[in-house]
């Protein structure tokens, strides 16, 4: 019997030391994503809303909305945004953010504006949470006219030299209508790893080429307002064509 008791404790003992299996714990894979964000800069300064630049001609302007839609962004048979709409005074530099992966788009191509697939559409059908809906478009959407606003650029201009910021003249450039739809390609887009699989690709928007663009100038004095009527034609394309060229890739 006294051999019986230091067995069982040696049994218990190798029993207690036997090492537990750990299992491997669940990995959630984790989706790639691509988030697109545009600074607005005025030359080599960034740009805030309603701060103080000045024109080559030696004008202060003030801007207080900057704000664009973006559709049907990808690189050929890959589509990575359907619709997306950038306001700065809203959301800081976020464009948008979504599930995609960087090897599929080291090249972008699509629409600045609404394409007409959307454009003529009923606002409030589309899903809440589409920057398309009304209740998202944040004065970007013309009920009267039955379609969206493409491009936004509002402001204030000081045009008296007098040393006094009175800013007695506003600006308005609203780019709308199906043929000031515009398409925008970058060959080369460079994404940023920014961890925890988002990569993330910086463009600017150099406002300052919408005043002093080298050989399509625009006069704020002159030309102050275009909501894209037909008599309103000329200023419109100057504002397009240097949106379009201020608007870069990283």
């Amino acid at each position: 019997m006294r051999y019986f008791i230091p067995v069982i404790c040696v049994a218990l003992l190798a029993v207690s030391c036997k090492k537990e299996k750990v299992e491997d714990p669940d990995v959630t894979p984790v989706t790639p994503q691509l988030k697109m964000t545009v600074q607005p800069v005025f030359g080599a300064e960034n740009l805030y809303i309603d701060s103080v630049y000045t024109t080559a001609d030696g004008m202060d302007v003030q801007f207080t909305d900057v704000k664009f839609y973006m559709t049907h962004w990808g690189n050929g048979a890959n589509e990575l945004i359907e619709v997306a709409r950038f306001d700065y005074a809203e959301n800081g530099t976020k464009c948008f953010q979504v599930d995609g992966a960087v090897a599929n788009f080291g090249a972008l191509t699509g629409n600045i504006g609404v394409s007409d697939d959307f454009n003529h559409e009923d606002p409030s059908a589309f899903p809440s949470n589409s920057p398309l809906n009304i209740m998202n478009a944040n004065g970007m959407h013309w009920s009267w006219a039955s379609g969206y606003i493409f491009i936004s650029l509002e402001g204030r201009a000081d045009t008296i030299s007098d040393g006094n910021p009175l800013f007695d003249h506003t600006f308005t450039y609203h780019i709308a209508s199906d043929p000031n739809l515009t398409v925008k390609s970058f060959p080369t887009v460079t994404w940023t790893n920014a961890g925890n699989s988002l990569h993330t690709a910086e463009f600017k928007l150099d406002l300052k080429k919408i005043f002093d663009h080298p050989t399509n100038p625009i006069d704020v004095r002159s030309e102050y307002v275009t909501h894209s009527a037909a008599n309103q034609a000329a200023l419109t394309q100057k504002v397009l064509t240097n949106f379009l060229e201020a608007l870069t890739a990283p």
